[in-house]
């Protein structure tokens, strides 16, 4: 977590930052990860081995207002395909022409969205885990359409309340107990004392301007700020 290559920085031409893990093979094939709600960069340090023995290069940017990136300056604004111009120009700072995509949670919201936009430059099929979906689709659990039906301060407030629990749920001694029964390779990942520390650093960047982009994360998701911006069944 220490290694410069998992707390690298770059700024766009609008002088926003932008920081980002590198993890794998630097000379691998690049994958775009698109972390959810309540992940940052230094996630990617679980899946450094693994990306090096694929010959991956294994990229997550932070999104405005977490890790080092730049907060939003316009917040009411951004939408999820606002990422993909962020997307866009990142790559091309890097030199990266083609890349595959991983999304998680709300993230694969975010990389549908980039997919959209950005097709040209996505390589492959979109690996997508533990996907998110509008929220009045039947699949989607009640409590998030009757999340939509309230006054977004409401919302707000409930989060607020609720941000230290978000916030702790990322430490791995409470998978066994979240998760039910899990196999004996998962006990063995929950009970590692590495994967402890990565998601202890991981939740102390829930703080302030992280905060707020935790909270816009789930007004998009919801759909109260703004709509989707893409049709899930076209894409």
């Amino acid at each position: 977590l220490a290694r410069p290559r998992f707390s690298q920085t770059l700024t766009l031409m609008s002088g926003e930052q932008v920081s980002f893990a590198e993890a794998g093979d630097k000379q691998g094939f690049p994958v775009v990860w698109f972390a959810g709600p309540n992940s940052n960069r230094l996630l990617m340090a679980l899946y450094d081995d693994m990306a090096r023995e694929s010959g991956l290069r294994l990229l997550c940017f932070d999104r405005p207002g977490r890790g080092a990136s730049t907060p939003l300056r316009y917040p009411k604004q951004w939408e999820f395909r606002s990422w993909s111009v962020y997307l866009d120009e990142i790559t091309q700072l890097l030199g990266i022409e083609k890349f595959s995509v991983i999304g998680h949670s709300i993230g694969a919201s975010y990389a549908l969205a980039c997919y959209h936009n950005l097709k040209h430059k996505i390589h492959g099929t979109l690996r997508l885990i533990a996907t998110w979906a509008p929220s009045n689709l039947p699949c989607m659990p009640v409590s998030y359409a009757l999340q939509r039906s309230m006054p977004t301060g409401m919302l707000r407030r409930i989060y607020s309340a609720n941000y230290s629990n978000v916030a702790s749920s990322l430490n791995a001694k409470t998978v066994p107990g979240q998760m039910g029964v899990i196999g004996i390779r998962e006990q063995i990942n929950a009970n590692d004392a590495f994967v402890h520390e990565v998601l202890d650093r991981v939740a102390e960047d829930y703080t302030g301007d992280a905060y707020k982009s935790f909270e816009l994360d789930w007004l998009l998701a919801l759909e109260i700020s703004k709509p989707f911006g893409y049709d899930h069944r076209q894409l």
